[in-house]
């Protein structure tokens, strides 16, 4: 009974998005998001990301939270980050977010414009690519056409073909 009642905003959250999230790998409490930015309110401070034809509201704190656009980091400390205003309506986006209490915090935000497909590795079916880096192939079983990975490399997001 008690974890039911420390982990209900995580269990409510991961059921309104249902299968448009997946618990990121690196960290367990972590929940990933993707889908398409519909609209940014920077007076507000939050993204609207449009997933499986519903629309969820994210609140961002620019001081916890790693924006990416078209996978331009600063790569000096001190340097301005790509920020909140970098962010356009119809960007493919990925993100991470963590349930501190009731409340979900961004701690990831990846934007990108046009993400294009990665490439299919022929001796292995069921493998794919990044189309921006020369790493190795990553495993894409069980994933479905169109779903959108992070290259952490150049912090680029491509398709699964």
């Amino acid at each position: 009974m008690k974890f039911l009642s420390r982990n209900v905003p995580l269990l409510l959250i991961i059921l309104c998005f249902g299968a448009g999230i997946a618990t990121a790998a690196d960290d367990e409490k972590s929940v990933e998001f993707q889908g398409t930015v519909s609209a940014v309110d920077l007076a507000a401070k939050t993204v609207t990301v449009r997933a499986r034809q519903k629309d969820f509201v994210f609140q961002i704190d620019l001081e916890r939270c790693r924006v990416v656009k078209e996978g331009r980091q600063p790569t000096t400390p001190g340097a301005p980050t790509p920020g909140l205003k970098s962010a356009q309506v119809g960007d493919s986006v990925v993100g991470r977010f963590v349930v501190e209490g009731a409340k979900a915090v961004v701690t990831h935000l990846y934007l990108m414009a046009h993400p294009e497909p990665g490439v299919r590795v022929k001796e292995k079916p069921g493998y794919i690519t990044s189309p921006y880096q020369t790493g190795g192939a990553i495993d894409v079983r069980g994933y479905r056409r169109g779903t959108m990975l992070v290259d952490e490399t150049s912090g680029k997001i491509f398709l699964v073909p």
